[in-house]
């Protein structure tokens, strides 16, 4: 009888925490996606060191009215077209100095070249061709006049022939060149292995999660089922012990209800049925 009042008074003790425990639910999670972040921005500086941009193409326009005189271009850089519509014009100062320079090397009218390019590629490389600034001159200073006669990026130089058709100059490369290929292979791959480093964590994050909710499928078979480890962070280790205790409170009670069940059935002389 004692034996039965010190076992129930240890198992109707209060729930204790234990400092020494693993991280809280809340950090692992917090250390979860930190950590994915930090290997996917890893990953992306390690394209901008491994796989730098190629140089881009940079023509003159000396060089495009050479193959508009010829119609071909020797190092397979410049295709040649030849268009029936005429094409449409830009209000870019630059392209119409740029379509000038053309038709006077040509000894054309202005009227008959029309340049065409894309103004989201000109900062990038604008600072690379103007040289450097003598000490004390301003921006507003005047500049050398090599960056106004090159072409670089996407563009498309329309010139007119006596015909009425438009030979059309652009650059041969794609959109998708190799070094964009390779970049997009390398974001594939990122992602393949940022996924799978997440997945490993999170698995090992809802591991103590799944062993709780196996145990307690377990309980609802066989009360006497070995107790719960007591493992995991801390929110789910109170939670084993306080199943582990409700276990042995609900197999106490089966036990007391049996004996009282026996010791009744005893006093009467009758026979128990199951």
């Amino acid at each position: 009888m004692r034996d039965q009042k010190a076992k129930a008074a240890k198992i109707d003790q209060p729930i204790r925490r234990n400092p020494q425990r693993s991280w809280p639910m809340f950090l692992r999670i917090f250390v979860l996606g930190l950590t994915t972040v930090f290997l996917v921005q890893i990953l992306n500086f390690a394209i901008v060191l491994l796989m730098p941009p190629p140089r881009p193409q940079i023509f003159t326009a000396n060089r495009v009215a050479a193959v508009a005189r010829t119609g071909r271009d020797p190092t397979g850089q410049l295709k040649v077209e030849i268009a029936t519509g005429p094409p449409h014009p830009t209000d870019n100062p630059r392209d119409a100095r740029l379509a000038e320079s053309i038709a006077a090397d040509l000894g054309l009218p202005r009227t008959k070249v029309t340049v065409e390019t894309e103004r989201s590629a000109m900062p990038l490389f604008a600072g690379a061709l103007r040289p450097p600034l003598p000490m004390g001159m301003g921006r507003s200073a005047h500049l050398p006049q090599s960056f106004d006669n090159a072409l670089f990026g996407p563009f498309v130089v329309s010139i007119e022939t006596p015909n009425g058709r438009w030979r059309v100059i652009r650059p041969t490369h794609t959109t998708i060149g190799p070094w964009r290929m390779r970049i997009v292979l390398w974001f594939l791959v990122a992602m393949v292995v940022a996924a799978a480093v997440a997945w490993v964590m999170a698995r090992r994050v809802v591991k103590p999660i799944a062993l709780f909710a196996a145990a307690a499928e377990r309980l609802g078979r066989d009360p006497r089922a070995e107790p719960l480890p007591i493992v995991g962070p801390p929110e789910i280790a109170e939670a084993a012990t306080a199943f582990n205790l409700m276990q042995e409170r609900l197999n106490r009670y089966v036990e007391d209800r049996t004996t009282l069940i026996a010791a009744v059935a005893h006093d009467l002389r009758t026979p128990l049925m199951r």
